[in-house]
């Protein structure tokens, strides 16, 4: 391999980790604006989940939901009997169509009541297992002081990175020149032979 070979490869190799730390660079200068903005938004999802919570309470009583849920099954059995076509033979079909309305609506009507139920029990339920946690100020410090120190580290890294490629560019394109000056000597050898040597 050509020293213009070796120092082509290190040229690559210190671009590509300045862009790396330059993108890392502009990653942390961006989080440092951005993480203030973000913990802020915490707060407000912390006393909004507050509030939620606090105003969640049961539209009926247990009893009450054990009561309609027993009702739900009695309606839903005698709703489905029909649809079945189970139905004494001695009434009417005007009779098994208005009743069959009649389950149809009341199914209805306690399906509601029973599901808002349900809604209102899982979310006390959620509140209760995982408490909202109010965020802390000193996370945020921690934050903040990490990416203000590993950003002057990495700005520093990226000044010698800068240094170190700048002049492996110019050691590369005077290797370059000096590559094309021999290929050109080399071309124009058997000409320079001809004149100071020609042929007997």
């Amino acid at each position: 391999m050509t020293a213009y070979q070796t120092t082509n490869r290190q040229a690559d190799a210190v671009e590509n980790d300045l862009q790396l730390n330059r993108s890392w660079v502009r990653d942390h200068e961006r989080s440092l604006q951005e993480e203030p903005i973000r913990f802020d938004e915490r707060i407000r999802n912390y006393h909004e989940r507050i509030e939620y919570c606090s105003s969640l309470s049961l539209p009926i009583s247990v009893e009450e939901y054990e009561r309609l849920t027993a009702r739900q099954l009695e309606v839903w059995t005698e709703w489905r009997d029909i649809r079945l076509g189970r139905w004494p033979q001695d009434r009417t079909i005007e009779e098994r169509n208005q009743r069959f309305f009649e389950l149809d609506e009341l199914l209805g009507e306690i399906n509601e009541q029973t599901g808002e139920f349900s809604d209102v029990r899982s979310a006390i339920q959620d509140c209760e297992s995982d408490p909202p946690e109010p965020p802390l100020q000193s996370s945020l410090e921690r934050r903040l002081a990490f990416l203000e120190s590993d950003l002057d580290e990495r700005r520093e890294i990226v000044s010698k990175l800068e240094t170190e490629f700048e002049e492996l560019a110019e050691a590369r394109s005077d290797l370059f020149r000096d590559l094309e000056a021999r290929r050109g000597l080399r071309e124009n050898l058997p000409g320079v032979c001809k004149q100071y040597f020609p042929p007997f």
